[in-house]
């Protein structure tokens, strides 16, 4: 076996672990929902005065906006490949390729989750469940976006043994 196929091999194995992790991360979200919906708080027990939880939602629904660039950001920074990067750096078997490419994907479906708890905060603050859903939409789709791809996984291995 030539050694192409040995490093595609390589690759397609970390390619099932990232996709594991990534539906795992993604799962989370149905169960921040669930949780909200679990651990019913009445909206008439908010302490917060309505004005000022308007202004704290508005102030979390553009931090989330801002995050969208952020991941965007991230990702980029961590996928780029620098001159002289080790090829095989990794001693554990993984290719270097997939452990890039796995802490980019984890970076930025964390990055997105962090929406989603902007949502789980506002619905603990105001008891009002329909605020958790912009903040879970946002993440989600942040999430299928960002989500990991297998053809930029080979791109950036490919990248990698030049």
């Amino acid at each position: 076996m030539d050694t192409f196929n040995v490093e595609t091999e390589r690759v397609d194995k970390g390619w099932l672990l990232i996709l594991v992790i990534w539906s795992a991360i993604l799962l989370t979200l149905a169960l921040y929902i669930g949780l909200c919906y679990f651990i019913k708080i009445p909206s008439d027990s908010a302490k917060i005065p309505a004005d000022v939880l308007t202004k704290i939602r508005y102030i979390l629904l553009g931090i989330s906006v801002a995050e969208l660039f952020i991941i965007r950001f991230v990702r980029k920074l961590a996928l780029k490949v620098r001159a002289g990067e080790e090829v095989d750096a990794c001693g554990s078997g993984q290719h270097p390729a997939v452990a890039k490419y796995f802490a980019a994907t984890l970076v930025s479906a964390a990055l997105a989750e962090s929406i989603a708890i902007y949502g789980v905060v506002i619905y603990f603050m105001s008891g009002d469940v329909s605020l958790l859903y912009p903040f879970v939409i946002i993440a989600a789709a942040a999430m299928l976006y960002f989500r990991p791809r297998k053809d930029e996984l080979h791109a950036l291995a490919h990248e990698m043994r030049r």
